[in-house]
């Protein structure tokens, strides 16, 4: 069948129509495939990063263990290991010495209080201020050797009752050590005049066994006594 003059041309044109337009459709595609090969979404990013993370976990890790251990760590490390500014021979043995100082006291004081007590009730009536008494001492101490060479350091080396815990926490930042021979002079004439009033309230008021022997008592007893006295001369 012959063709038409007109029909190879129609033909050209509609091929290369189709051609124009499935150019630019491949290119599109094949560009938008590129692209996305070469900036994946942002999502893509963050997973690949987390992934990153979890699988080297010790390259980021390190710089921390590492600023930890040069910079907080390092501090309490060197005040354990650093020696007291008199020696650790020194500062044992006066350590160990002003705990006697503060037990005599402390037991001085305990004992003569629970010789005023009759009863299991006053015990415990009266140990309650000694308590809170030795706890305030405990405080006034420490207070004072965080702030050392203060008038709050100077108090509570001179106070009695707080002086072997002030010393004790002296020696470890002084190293002056004639000091401390007259702390203890200071603290023996304490110790030795709170031990002998105690024993002298134990004496009177367990050993013996008197009525009237406790100090609150003791101004009534001697008025009734007097009054007795009195009635007897009428």
């Amino acid at each position: 069948m012959p063709m038409k003059k007109g029909q190879p041309v129609a033909g050209a044109e509609s091929s290369a129509a189709a051609g124009l337009l499935a150019v630019p459709a491949a290119a599109i595609a094949a560009g938008s495939i590129c692209v996305a090969a070469i900036s994946p979404p942002p999502i893509a990013i963050v997973d690949q990063k987390a992934m990153k993370r979890i699988a080297t976990p010790s390259r980021p890790s390190s710089l921390p263990r590492k600023t930890l251990s040069s910079g907080t760590a390092s501090k309490p490390a060197a005040a354990l290991l650093s020696a007291p500014a008199t020696g650790w021979p020194f500062f044992i043995g006066i350590g160990f010495a002003y705990f006697i100082m503060a037990f005599l006291l402390l037991g001085a004081v305990f004992l003569g209080v629970g010789a005023q007590a009759g009863t299991v009730r006053e015990i415990q009536m009266l140990s309650l201020p000694i308590t809170i008494f030795q706890v305030g001492m405990f405080s006034l101490s420490a207070a004072a050797a965080s702030a050392p060479g203060s008038g709050l350091a100077t108090f509570a080396q001179i106070f009695p009752f707080s002086s072997p815990l002030a010393m004790a926490a002296r020696a470890a930042s002084d190293d002056a050590r004639a000091v401390h021979l007259l702390a203890f002079g200071w603290q023996a004439i304490w110790v030795a005049l709170v031990i002998y009033l105690s024993v002298r309230l134990f004496r009177a008021g367990v050993l013996s066994g008197g009525s009237g022997w406790k100090f609150w008592r003791r101004a009534a007893t001697a008025a009734a006594i007097t009054a007795a006295a009195a009635s007897d001369r009428h």
